[in-house]
């Protein structure tokens, strides 16, 4: 495996050959992983640390090395897909994020507001990680992390987590 660096020392890409794995940590408590680095993250013991895990419906969590380091875990289902009528036609839904996981997303994020370390993955650490990532950011009014997220070409966001979470988030922001 080798590890390039990317910019500063904020973002790596780490290439095998066949995978493309992402990681993004910043000052600000908040690391974006693939699961492939996620399973083996080492956070401080003595600190606050929290995960949310993003899968597919039918994937199975892989054994994390180091549960007992992470105040709490959420594990949330949703595919990785991008576009309304792709989703509709995958589906049959209209939202990607249900609203049942949007809502414990929302009190994981409250629950946890003053944890020292969030860190969020999904498969690739691409696009619903870092759009929880982002959501995570806005929750905490945290901009210089969110552009941290937004500027890094080499992550995606996913629009339709965006929405549907944001839709939740903001509902009862004074915009």
């Amino acid at each position: 495996m080798d590890y390039i660096l990317i910019n500063a020392d904020t973002v790596r890409m780490l290439r095998d050959g066949k995978e493309k794995c992402l990681a993004l940590k910043t000052d600000h408590g908040l690391e974006i992983l693939s699961e492939s680095k996620a399973i083996t993250a080492k956070p401080d013991i003595a600190g606050y640390n929290v995960m949310i895990r993003i899968s597919d419906y039918d994937w199975k969590d892989q054994e994390l090395a180091f549960p007992d380091y992470y105040t709490d875990i959420l594990s949330l289902k949703f595919p990785d897909i991008g576009c309304r009528d792709t989703l509709a036609r995958h589906s049959g839904s209209k939202t990607l994020v249900d609203e049942e996981q949007a809502k414990k997303l929302l009190t994981f994020f409250e629950e946890h507001r003053a944890c020292d370390h969030m860190v969020i993955h999904c498969w690739a650490g691409i696009s619903r990680s870092s759009a929880v990532g982002l959501l995570w950011t806005r929750f905490k009014g945290n901009k210089e992390a969110e552009a941290l997220i937004l500027e890094n070409d080499l992550f995606q966001p996913n629009p339709l987590v965006l929405e549907d979470v944001g839709q939740l988030l903001f509902s009862g922001a004074d915009e």
